[in-house]
């Protein structure tokens, strides 16, 4: 294995079920690094991972808890979050608290694969707070307020370029109205507000609104900015 290949965090309390995950992402041809606790791996951890899973599988783990624990120390690493459930709440719950993705059991290598390529990949790529914001076809430069979409200039209301200025940063990432309420009014409003301006974004950006390319739907959860041809193709994400 390449000595410079991506390593995995795995954090999975159950022993058996931990040595099988970890020979699965070994299998794609990553370094891993399997821990029974957030703790453990904290203490044993000699590097930051350049991405995690978490399995909250098991009844000890809470994934409120765990997963903003993990993102004090591992602050940039992506947290690919796996669970044997698959209701909406729980996707919501971990997304939440900070997770970067969702996997619901009985897991698919190749969709596994494909899932920890991209988060790879975005994690590469994700611009830092400078400005201005370039991925993709969009560029965004929050001095001048302005987006730039195939080298066309597109004119936002103020509160739809700060809305899209949130997508664009997390680009890739679902982001769940509860998240997009609070940065965008830091009150609890009610999640209407944060569709009727994905509307009129979608208005501005997609060819064919009704079906977007973009600015996707993430059904019962929120939102995801697909930035690249290659993102809406290995992912759900």
């Amino acid at each position: 294995m390449p000595i410079h290949a991506p390593e995995i965090l795995i954090i999975e309390t159950e022993e058996k079920l931990r040595h099988t995950l970890a020979a699965l992402i070994g299998s794609l041809g990553y370094r891993t690094f399997a821990a029974a606790s957030a703790a453990q791996a904290v203490r044993r951890a000699e590097t930051e991972p350049d991405l995690i899973i978490l399995d909250l599988a098991a009844p000890d783990i809470d994934g409120s808890q765990t997963i903003p624990e993990l993102r004090k120390i591992f602050a940039a690493a992506p947290i690919l979050v796996i669970s044997h459930r698959g209701d909406t709440g729980v996707k919501v719950a971990a997304l939440d608290a900070g997770a970067d993705d969702f996997l619901t059991k009985p897991i698919n290598l190749e969709e596994l694969g494909a899932r920890v390529r991209a988060m790879l990949r975005r994690c590469m790529i994700r611009p830092e707070t400078r400005l201005p914001v370039r991925i993709g076809e969009f560029e965004l430069d929050a001095e001048k307020r302005s987006v730039t979409l195939r080298e066309r200039s597109i004119s936002f209301s103020r509160k739809e370029f700060d809305l899209l200025q949130i997508f664009a940063r997390h680009a890739g990432k679902v982001l769940t109205h509860r998240f997009l309420v609070s940065q965008m009014w830091n009150e609890q409003v009610d999640s209407q507000y944060v569709r009727v301006y994905v509307s009129q974004i979608r208005s501005k950006i997609e060819a064919n609104p009704a079906k977007p390319r973009y600015l996707v739907t993430e059904p019962g959860t929120g939102y995801v900015f697909h930035s690249t041809q290659q993102d809406r193709i290995a992912g759900r994400i």
